[in-house]
């Protein structure tokens, strides 16, 4: 396996290596498996470890262990970008002040990248505000990614890596290049999020 997604940063790589293995792994083997009991014993390899084995879009809850798939959901263009930071996640989640949040609203379902903005505009991550205390140039990406063109600008898992969803691929490519020239030491990287299509 090649990662070139930075270490513990938010966006799952670790637990999509350790699914990727998993598959290849029932694959050689020709073991059947039940998905369901497979994504339960995935767990205590980690809570995003279902997510990754499902391979679509999906919608999370609790620590990332309460999965639904996503009726309609668009590929889009993003970036990702991260400052250089390697965030725990066992520390985010100390550090929640309340673990008992309002729950979040049904999904709405989204056919491009804007009607995607607009539907995660009014989701939350509840891991963001201990993330941006314990590294708060989470902040400076989020605002670089704005001001760059995101239709939408928000921090992935535990972080510290953010994206921004984009319109098309153009401006996508466009912030990219402008973000990495800006901040050389941060990991900038567009790339297509894969939709229910």
């Amino acid at each position: 396996l090649e990662k070139r997604l930075p270490v513990a940063s938010g966006v799952g790589g670790g637990s999509s290596d350790a699914a990727a293995t998993i598959k290849a792994l029932i694959a050689l083997w020709g073991v059947q498996v039940d998905e369901k009991e497979l994504a339960t014993a995935a767990l205590s390899l980690g809570a995003d470890l279902p997510m990754c084995l499902a391979e679509r879009p999906l919608i999370a809850r609790g620590i990332g262990d309460e999965i639904a798939p996503l009726g309609s959901f668009p590929g889009v263009h993003a970036v990702l970008v991260n400052p250089g930071a390697q965030i725990s996640t066992p520390e985010i989640f100390k550090a929640l002040e309340k673990r008992d949040n309002d729950p979040l609203p049904e999904w709405a379902a989204a056919n491009d990248a804007l009607g995607l903005a607009a539907a995660l505009t009014g989701l939350r991550n509840d891991l963001q505000r201990p993330a941006i205390e314990q590294c708060p140039a989470i902040n400076d990406v989020l605002e670089a990614l704005r001001t760059n063109g995101a239709e939408l600008a928000r921090m992935s898992g535990s972080g510290a890596t953010c994206f921004g969803i984009f319109d098309n691929p153009g401006p996508a490519f466009a912030a990219a290049d402008v973000i990495g020239k800006r901040e050389p030491g941060w990991f900038v990287e567009p790339c297509l999020i894969r939709g229910t299509d």
